[in-house]
């Protein structure tokens, strides 16, 4: 079942609909997911490589912890990046 963009505006509604199409539109959303897919790659790498190196099973949800605040801070600096661009972009039209 594909949606289109009519039937997701259609779920997305209200006084934050404008802000969740925008950051659809931008970076955002890949730059999180392949961040994700790069953690949770690392996070199965660690599982299967803990136990035949001999490392501490500690270091499984450490790695986990590390790539959930890397998350944050990879959101933050890409929504300061978009909004840096934007900004720049729209001081481009003004001009």
């Amino acid at each position: 079942m594909t949606s289109t963009p009519a039937a997701r505006d259609h779920f997305i509604s209200g006084p934050r609909s404008d802000h969740i199409r925008t950051l659809h539109r931008r970076l955002v959303g890949r730059v999180t997911s392949s961040y994700a897919a790069a953690v949770w790659f690392v996070v199965q790498l660690t599982d299967l490589v803990t136990p035949v190196l001999g490392l501490p099973d500690g270091l499984l949800p450490l790695v986990f912890i590390i790539g959930l605040v890397g998350f944050h801070l990879v959101l933050a600096l890409i929504c300061i990046y978009e909004m840096a661009t934007s900004e720049k972009s729209s001081d481009q039209q003004v001009d």
